[in-house]
């Protein structure tokens, strides 16, 4: 490991320096070209539920989710739309 460490600090001190920092010399690290292998192959792209293989046919849009939240503007506050919160709020 010592010999490792020591390895690493002389390649970095062989790399070019910028001198004129606020914090100190920095040095230039080279651009990594190596290109680590995957433990895995990449997943295969998903195929599409036949719902939605029927919804591109019919050009149906997906539904948003309606916001459980409202605002009050008498208040100027979030309030719950339903529930037990609804009823905790006022």
């Amino acid at each position: 490991a010592a010999e490792g460490a020591a390895q690493l600090l002389r390649e970095l001190w062989k790399c070019p320096v910028e001198k004129k920092t606020d914090v100190g010399p920095l040095a230039r690290l080279p651009s990594v070209d190596t290109k680590l292998p995957r433990a895995l192959p990449p997943p295969p792209p998903k195929t599409l539920s036949k719902w939605e293989e029927f919804a591109l046919q019919r050009g149906i849009a997906p539904k948003s989710k309606r916001s459980r939240k409202v605002y009050d503007e008498s208040t100027g506050e979030w309030k719950h739309l339903t529930g037990s919160l609804e009823t905790k709020a006022n």
